[in-house]
């Protein structure tokens, strides 16, 4: 059963499979980073086929500039998985979130940039900067200052990203 771009934010309210207060070791901190950096290459690869063919010269600019934004994420958490560890790139329940993800993306892209699907990407970006906001104000900036930069230039593009997207896809 595929989800309805509707009830994309049902449908990820449990994508994350970490709470926010959880130690991360090296191996736990990579599965986090490419989970995340995974994420962001689904929106930007969605966004960036609607900057193309979306109908209104706004939409295109605006779904063209939230790409480069999450292109740029991905980059961020490449660089950001630590090269150290034992080189397992998994966490209990990460696949099972990465495949609710893909499922609402997936319901999502269908819809096409039309005013649902618009609303539903607004959606999944909200979910995300949800997670990482909440993820930044529990990590520690002492024990690892790296990866909190790159949480707060992620959260920032996040929250311009939100209100950029809702000028496109207003409230049903």
């Amino acid at each position: 059963m595929v989800a309805r771009p509707g009830n994309t934010i049902d449908t990820l309210m449990s994508v994350s499979p970490w709470s926010a207060s959880e130690g991360l070791t090296i191996d736990a901190l990579a599965a986090r980073c490419q989970h995340y950096r995974q994420r962001s290459e689904s929106l930007f690869e969605l966004a960036g086929r609607w900057s193309a063919i979306a109908e209104g010269n706004t939409d295109r600019v605006v779904l063209a500039r939230v790409a480069t934004h999450w292109a740029s994420h991905a980059e961020r958490w490449a660089e950001r998985i630590p090269a150290q560890g034992s080189g397992t790139s998994t966490m209990p329940d990460t696949d099972d979130a990465w495949q609710r993800w893909s499922v609402a993306v997936q319901a999502v892209t269908e819809a096409g940039p039309t005013a649902l699907g618009l609303r539903g990407l607004y959606e999944l970006v909200a979910q995300l900067a949800d997670e990482l906001e909440n993820w930044l104000a529990h990590h520690d900036p002492d024990v690892d200052a790296p990866t909190v930069r790159v949480l707060e230039l992620i959260v920032s593009d996040l929250r311009r990203n939100r209100v950029d997207l809702a000028g496109l896809a207003p409230e049903p």
